[in-house]
């Protein structure tokens, strides 16, 4: 049995408490054998309370926190070694309650895949390095596209050990709510064209998106709908772009089970498919790395 250490900020109701460790408690059973017997669970009743808090821990240790930022409900994190689930249920409480569902259950598998702080500070790979240096590519731009591959794999290995257990409705739905395409989106990708660093990093986060819904994709149960949502969303990004998007997204379902190797893998082909053609542009590759 996995022992749930309780956090809590704010009035949490204790309905919502005693169904989130029910909905918890059952995952951790249905995945056995796994490593985990102990996990920190936080709940805020507030999102801007767990904003705050993590944001005071990243820079504790030295760690980014953007996932509440956009829009995530719940996310897992080991910075300290123990896996930490965090849950803001004021935001959890205006989704469906499949999509609630759905998001826990993945934490959860975040928290057996990803329960230790290596999973945290991937590190570039020697391919994305040389590019990075024949380019002069700042070093945020190198952190960024390393840490947005990095969730796109772990999300993707999350969402297959899911679908190996069973788990098929509440993740179709959860992988339905991160398909969604906001104007943000859309506005993001306007503002990249012609600006290579930041096309890599709109395809990177499509990546970040789209890793958690392919192993339900190829599930003939449940794949024609999420592949027209997939297919309707990379029809309004430049043809060029949605190709690269798909080159690499069809390499997803051969990975293995080492998430390191995983990662470095995706890495080196973003360079190879994205960086990489950039390169062979003449003249200012980017503005001010010249």
């Amino acid at each position: 049995m996995v022992e749930i250490l309780i956090f809590k900020a704010g009035d949490i109701p204790e309905s919502w408490l005693r169904w989130i460790l029910h909905v918890m408690e059952e995952c951790y059973r249905r995945l056995e054998p796994h490593g985990v017997d102990l996990v920190n669970l936080y709940l805020f009743k507030r999102c801007s309370s767990a904003q705050a808090f993590l944001r005071m821990e990243g820079e504790r240790l030295g760690i980014s926190v953007t996932h509440l930022a956009e829009g995530f409900f719940a996310l897992h994190d080991a910075w300290t070694g123990i896996p930490r689930i965090t849950i803001c249920v004021d935001r959890m409480g205006r989704l469906p309650s499949l999509v609630q569902l759905g998001g826990i259950r993945h934490e959860v598998g975040h928290s057996i895949l990803h329960g230790s702080p290596e999973y945290y500070a991937f590190p570039p790979t020697p391919k994305l390095m040389r590019l990075a240096e024949r380019l002069r590519i700042p070093q945020p731009y190198i952190t960024s596209i390393v840490y947005l591959v990095s969730l796109a794999v772990k999300d993707y290995e999350v969402s297959r050990l899911l679908h190996r257990h069973g788990y098929l409705e509440d993740q179709v739905a959860y992988a339905k709510h991160l398909l969604s395409v906001s104007e943000e989106d859309l506005l993001a990708w306007r503002l990249s064209s012609g600006n290579p660093l930041a096309e890599t990093l709109c395809i990177a986060a499509w990546l970040k998106g789209v890793g958690c819904a392919l192993p339900f994709i190829r599930d003939k149960r449940c794949g024609g709908e999420l592949t027209s949502i997939l297919h309707r969303n990379l029809s309004s990004l430049p043809k060029a772009s949605s190709g690269l998007i798909s080159s690499i997204l069809n390499e997803f379902p051969s990975l293995g089970d080492d998430t390191f190797e995983n990662v470095s893998r995706i890495i080196d082909l973003l360079a190879e498919r994205v960086l990489e053609p950039f390169s062979r542009h003449d003249g200012a590759w980017f503005p001010g790395c010249v």
